[in-house]
C-alpha cells in the first residue's frame, strides 16, 4: 500500500511540474529559427548582438554567486534575511549534548572562511596522526 501511494504521489508531482513548465516554440518560431541566413547577414548580426564586456562581468559574477550558493547549500547552510541582510545559517549539535541545537549564522564569506578553516584542521591532524605512526 506505501508503494502505491509513493508511486501515485510522484506521478502526481510530475503531472503538477509539467503543468508549470513553458510552453515549446510555436511551428512559425521554429522553422524561422531554423532557417539559413546568408553569410553577410550572419556576419553583421554577429556584431551588433555581441553582448557588452559589462554583460559578460555580470555573468561572470553571477556564476561565481551560483557556485557560492551551491558551496554553502551543499555544505548544510540554509539563506535567512535578517535586516535586509542575507545570512547562511546551520543548525548543528551543541558539543556534549544530543538534544541541544546550536544554530551558527554568518555572511557568506564568514562561513566559506568557517569551512576551510574546519577543512585545514582536519587536515592538520590527519598529517600528525601518519607522521606520528611514521616514526
Amino acid at each position: 500500500m506505501r508503494n502505491l501511494a509513493a508511486l501515485s504521489f510522484i506521478l502526481g508531482l510530475g503531472a503538477f511540474s509539467y503543468s508549470f513548465a513553458d510552453n515549446p516554440p510555436s511551428a512559425s518560431t521554429a522553422s524561422a529559427q531554423s532557417t539559413p541566413a546568408s553569410s553577410a547577414t550572419t556576419a553583421a548580426g554577429a556584431t551588433a548582438t555581441a553582448p557588452p564586456a559589462s554583460d559578460n562581468k555580470k555573468t561572470l559574477a553571477d556564476a561565481a554567486l551560483v557556485a557560492q550558493v551551491h558551496r554553502l547549500r551543499s555544505a548544510g547552510y540554509k539563506p535567512k534575511v535578517k535586516d535586509g541582510v542575507t545570512i547562511w545559517c546551520k543548525q548543528q549539535t551543541a558539543l556534549g549534548s544530543r538534544l541541544t541545537q546550536v544554530e551558527m549564522c554568518g555572511s557568506p564569506e564568514q562561513v566559506e572562511q568557517s569551512i576551510q578553516d574546519s577543512k585545514d584542521a582536519v587536515e592538520t591532524a590527519q598529517r600528525r596522526v601518519t607522521e606520528h605512526q611514521s616514526n
